[in-house]
């Protein structure tokens, strides 16, 4: 029936496992959706919105009449800048990959956000692979699991597999949104600063506020056939869907969706990319998806531009603390201790570190980066030390990482301010190419975080 891994969740089970949240008005993410039975009952409980995904041609069928429908691949679509306005993910994901499923949603939710997925107990008690193993660490620091039983045995797909839910909880560690309180109610016609030409900004508004309009001219027309069709007993027979990108959308869905569309066609007229880390994508996202009411005006870009370049620095730092953290947090051995320091507790990262969840293996058995890893934490380090070193577009576009080029493992490459090397485990080795910029790295870090370093390192 459709696929071997297609098990509709009964009811019983998702009232088990939302019993104790406020679903009402809440933005909800179910990224294995099925043929909708969590949608369903979601609705039911008053979600605001259910974002889906579903691998299943025929299921996502059924699936994107009942919600917004983001793609077929959770593990390859999924992006953390759709999705950073979600409050809950709520998921029953394949039992056969339940561990790299809820990897992959506790790296995509926003803070604040709580995961509830269901999990094969299989993928908790025996931790052979390296995802179980990420997995029950992530459990034990964030969160909790339960177990459920053989709770399919009486669905309406039996299987004897043995469940569990897991519950994590995304803590907020930036709890602020720079782009909050700067935008402006009134439309005010801006001179320009020379950030990008007044006429290109006025086409861009103008073109996002005709599609608007045309498409309530469609809500006229159809409002108009009706009111025709009244006399002859017809009234109300006439309706109409529109469909945007996979799913069947509203006036406001189609508005917010071309607003973010808009907003990323002015970053990539700007080039500003390469000074916009993923999490300011994030944050972006997370605006325009919560504060609607703010127009999409000239001044408003103009507005949203400048703040971004004006607070580049502040971006930058939480890029590199982000990947500090990351890099030493789990793999002591990147950590470069030195001898003398008043406290053991402050550390270096080493001229060599180790990123796991990095790299996969192509159909032809070449090295790949994995869509779903931490690619983007390369990314914006990349920036953030482009930025600390003051170095120039062209020599990092130069050693760009060519994503189309067939690259071996255990094969050393350059990228950017690294060389790397990735091995079919998944991890990545890397090493600083200039002592100078590693210092620098550690000297900004020392700076943020308060560490005392020695004065040469």
């Amino acid at each position: 029936m459709f696929n071997k891994n297609f098990y509709p969740t009964p009811k019983k089970i998702i009232e088990e496992m939302i019993f104790d949240l406020e679903i009402n008005q809440k933005t909800i993410l179910e990224p294995s959706a099925g043929k909708g039975n969590i949608v369903d009952f979601l609705k039911d409980k008053g979600a605001k919105e259910i974002l889906t995904f579903e691998n299943n041609k025929d299921l996502a069928t059924i699936v994107k009449n009942k919600s917004t429908f983001l793609g077929s691949d959770f593990l390859i679509e999924g992006k953390k800048e759709d999705l950073s306005h979600i409050d809950f993910i709520i998921a029953n994901p394949p039992f056969d990959q339940a561990d790299q499923h809820i990897l992959k949603m506790w790296e995509i939710a926003p803070e604040g956000c709580t995961i509830i997925s269901l999990c094969n107990n299989e993928s908790l008690e025996n931790n052979y692979t390296r995802s179980r193993r990420q997995l029950m660490q992530l459990i034990k620091e964030n969160g909790e699991r339960t177990t459920l039983g053989h709770f399919f045995n009486d669905a309406e797909r039996k299987t004897n597999v043995n469940v569990g839910i897991v519950k994590l909880f995304k803590p907020v560690v930036k709890d602020f949104n720079k782009f909050e309180g700067f935008f402006m109610d009134e439309e005010q016609d801006p001179q320009g600063n020379g950030i990008m030409p007044y006429n290109e900004v006025r086409a861009i508004v103008q073109n996002y506020v005709g599609a608007v309009e045309q498409f309530q001219e469609v809500e006229k027309a159809i409002t108009k056939l009706n009111s025709y069709a009244k006399p002859l007993g017809a009234s109300g027979s006439f309706t109409y869907s529109v469909i945007y990108g996979d799913s069947v959308t509203d006036k406001e869905r189609f508005a917010k969706s071309l607003q973010k569309t808009a907003w990323k066609y002015v970053f990539e007229k700007m080039k500003v990319k390469k000074f916009v880390t993923s999490g300011v994508m994030e944050k972006v996202n997370k605006f325009v998806e919560s504060q609607t009411k703010y127009p999409f005006t000239m001044r408003n870009i103009y507005k949203m531009i400048d703040i971004i370049i004006q607070t580049r620095g502040q971006t930058f730092n939480e890029s590199i603390i982000d990947v500090f953290d990351k890099i030493t947090r789990h793999h002591h051995e990147n950590r470069y201790e030195v001898e003398g320091w008043k406290t053991n507790k402050s550390y270096l990262v080493g001229k060599k570190f180790i990123l796991d969840w990095t790299t996969e293996q192509g159909y032809n058995g070449e090295m790949k980066m994995r869509y779903n890893g931490n690619v983007n934490k390369i990314n914006d380090f990349q920036k953030a030390l482009k930025y600390l070193s003051g170095s120039s577009d062209e020599i990092l576009e130069s050693q760009a990482w060519d994503y189309k080029a067939d690259h071996k493992f255990s094969t050393w490459y350059t990228w950017g301010f690294f060389e790397i090397k990735g091995f079919k485990k998944g991890t990545l080795h890397c090493k600083f190419k200039d002592e100078k910029v590693w210092e620098l790295f550690n000297r900004k870090i020392a700076e943020i975080k308060g560490f005392e370093l020695p004065e040469k390192l």
